[in-house]
């Protein structure tokens, strides 16, 4: 009969002396008899690195059938929805969460307190499930021409948990909401071009119907699949401190984590800033030796310190989240979330915001003033020449005057610029180079580099090598050639990644806020969505460690973002309108052309000789984009109001959730005793008739109508 493993430890045996090896053994023989002691199988095996010992766990159905009870009743108890399913057998994820959480919790919950990297076991590095290859195959085979992956989300659910299935089903669903601002982007691409008023007043109505159409989505996925208010019964983390569990203690410790996310917000926009003052220059000002090779020079700038930037500041992100002692994963992770998003805004849409607030608005006087500066002493005749012509480092007329315009066609080409190569960046960095990584590692191990067929990591000639030399053994052992298969996949999946959730926030927001400067843009996501679906799947498949399946209800913080987003989508929208769309004549090209400003002029007065005029328009445009703001508002309030009567009032999710709440009071009065109906024909027993004084009990009420109907 072949082994089955349900969960392997990662176990750090090695020592550096006899001392210290004596430790490592007491913690590893602790593990073991823990683990055992809890009913499990347990078989430690070597693992894929001098000392590493890899822990397979297996639970009988007994335990397994135990551990389903006090959960189901757990959850009851606390008010979690059943779901309409939970009458089949145990699906696979739902048998790896139930033994990962008996293994983790403490022992008062109820488990066995056995949680990686905390002090009584500090040599337990990870805990990880092994991939089922044959799912993975045949999920990547089914998935290769579909857009629209619905039918397939309760197959994802019972193989890697709820979490992951509520990521493809919110991935999916944006996938098909796309279909209608890429139909609008269409339209104003070929009929009304950039900074359209009707196509971005009817972009921000799709975003505020598709967050709050999602935010009705989810709650139904939760019914049907049974995780409503999950969040009730989530297991503590096993990084929490209970004696530290005070709640001011944690609020004054997010509040004392918000000035140094300030900083490093401040420092990143700093560094964008300059890397975007120096690509200005370079492009409108310099001129000399090496100018088409030093173009290039922000860009690297920018990809040499950006990632390492924001790798600097995850680092103490997470440390501040340990900080504030969160009792679960998911305010963890929701804390986490949000210091994440910050960060990743700024990278993502402050050069835009600079150049459409900053750069096209003042550029002209800003860069005519750099010039002047760096011209300051250098003779006339170097600097005038006839007619137009680049002339040192910018465009003059005869008469010394500028006529470079700056216009909204450099945020059309930025927008396009961001969103293009940002999707490509973005399948490099999670897909390509991961994949790669893994391929030359397993050449140097001697197996198929990145390969991961049946049995993962044994067409190499160093694995047929290894079989041979521990032929022997297993005959010792009693083991045969399919278990020696498992243990070879357990050393080879060890060395995958731990699997991080991905977003797409940042993407939405390049929709939202800024196609209005490029309306394709949105065509350009629907085609990356249907890759990203694939190479997604690919990568939780093949690229990192199975995911250890978790129960959720929402997509949590991502929907706050989510709706964060729209609402600046709402503010940037409308002052991009007002500044650019030449009906309203703001800093259309004819503004925007700097009026008789000479090129020696050095005075900030003349450089900003028409900033009055310039500030006007863009305390304007700050009052439409709070006009907006204030729009968004009532808009939203009417969106949800709407969707809910036509999403939610009346379908079976309701009316699933609303007979659970019914049969949780029910099951309550029964237990207080209390009586919550009667048959039909059935008598309520009242106080007998000897507790009764029979004289005032005596009706004299139908002797008194005959008595008045005589009088009468």
């Amino acid at each position: 009969m072949r082994a089955t493993v349900d969960l392997v430890l990662v176990y750090d045996g090695k020592a550096q002396d006899k001392e210290s090896a004596q430790e490592v053994s007491k913690q590893y023989e602790n593990l073991v008899s823990r683990l055992k002691a809890g009913g499990l199988n347990v078989a430690g095996k070597k693992g894929a690195r001098q000392g590493q010992i890899l822990v397979a766990v297996h639970c009988g159905d007994v335990i397994l059938k135990d551990l389903e009870k006090r959960e189901r009743a757990r959850d009851f108890k606390s008010g979690v929805s059943i779901s309409a399913e939970s009458t089949r057998s145990i699906s696979p994820a739902q048998r790896i969460r139930l033994v990962y959480e008996y293994i983790i919790t403490n022992a008062k919950a109820g488990g066995l307190g056995i949680a990686p990297r905390t002090q009584a076991w500090s040599r337990l590095e990870s805990i990880f499930a092994l991939h089922d290859h044959q799912f993975n195959d045949n999920m990547i085979k089914s998935w290769k021409a579909e857009l629209d992956i619905s039918a397939h989300l309760d197959s994802i659910k019972d193989h890697f948990g709820e979490s992951i299935a509520l990521y493809f089903g919110f991935l999916t669903f944006y996938a098909k909401s796309l279909v209608w601002p890429t139909a609008l982007g269409l339209g104003a691409y070929f009929f009304t071009g950039s900074f359209d008023t009707t196509y971005s007043v009817l972009l921000i109505l799709w975003a505020v119907t598709f967050v709050e159409a999602w935010r009705i989505k989810e709650r139904s996925y939760a019914v049907k699949w049974g995780v409503t208010h999950s969040s009730r019964v989530e297991s503590l983390r096993s990084e929490f401190d209970p004696n530290d569990d005070i709640w001011w203690k944690r609020e004054l410790r997010i509040i004392g984590s918000i000035p140094i996310i300030g900083l490093f917000a401040v420092g990143l926009s700093a560094l964008i800033t300059a890397i975007f003052v120096f690509e200005a220059f370079i492009s409108q000002l310099y001129g000399g030796p090496g100018h088409r090779y030093i173009a290039f020079a922000p860009t690297i700038i920018f990809i040499l310190t950006i990632p390492k930037f924001l790798s600097f500041y995850h680092v103490y992100a997470k440390r501040l989240t340990n900080w504030e002692n969160h009792s679960t994963h998911s305010s963890y992770d929701r804390s986490l979330t949000l210091k994440t998003f910050v960060l990743s805004g700024i990278v993502a849409y402050l050069n835009l915001t600079l150049s459409a607030f900053v750069y096209v608005p003042f550029g002209t006087g800003i860069m005519q003033f750099v010039q002047s500066s760096l011209t300051r002493g250098v003779p006339a005749q170097d600097i005038s020449t006839e007619g137009l012509k680049l002339v040192g480092w910018w465009t003059i007329d005869h008469n010394g005057h500028q006529v470079e315009s700056l216009r909204g066609v450099r945020l059309r080409d930025q927008v396009l610029a961001f969103t293009l190569t940002g999707q490509a960046i973005n399948f490099v960095q999670e897909v390509v180079i991961p994949f790669l990584s893994q391929g030359f590692e397993g050449i140097k191990k001697g197996r198929y580099g990145g390969g991961r067929g049946k049995y993962a990591g044994l067409g190499g000639r160093k694995k047929r090598v290894e079989w041979e030399d521990e032929k022997d053994g297993n005959e010792k052992v009693g083991m045969n050639k399919e278990d020696w298969e498992l243990v070879y996949r357990m050393r080879d999946e060890v060395g995958l990644e731990e699997y991080t959730l991905f977003e797409m926030v940042t993407q939405f927001g390049y929709i939202t806020v800024w196609s209005t400067c490029w309306p394709l843009a949105s065509l350009s996501v629907l085609a990356n969505n249907w890759v990203e679906l694939r190479s997604d799947a690919f990568k939780i498949t093949r690229l990192v460690r199975r995911p250890i399946p978790s129960r959720t209800e929402s997509i949590g913080a991502w929907l706050d973002s989510l709706s964060f987003i729209t609402w600046l989508g709402a503010l940037i929208n409308a002052a991009l309108v007002y500044l650019f769309n030449p009906h309203f004549g703001t800093l259309s090209s004819q503004s925007l052309t700097a009026k008789h400003t000479t090129a020696s002029d050095t005075g900030l007065n003349s450089v900003f000789s028409s900033a009055s005029s310039r500030n006007t328009i863009m305390i304007a445009a700050l009052l439409t984009a709070l006009a907006s703001s204030h729009a968004y508002i009532g808009l939203r309030v009417v969106v949800r109001h709407v969707l809910e009567r036509v999403m939610w009032k009346g379908s079976e999710e309701e009316k699933i959730l609303e007979d659970f709440k019914v049969k949780l009071r029910e099951a309550w009065l029964e237990e207080h005793g209390v009586v919550t109906s009667t048959g039909d024909g059935d008598e309520m027993k009242g106080i007998s008739d000897s507790e009764l004084s029979p004289s005032f009990w005596e009706d004299e009420g139908l002797a008194e109508i005959q008595s008045a109907a005589k009088t009468e």
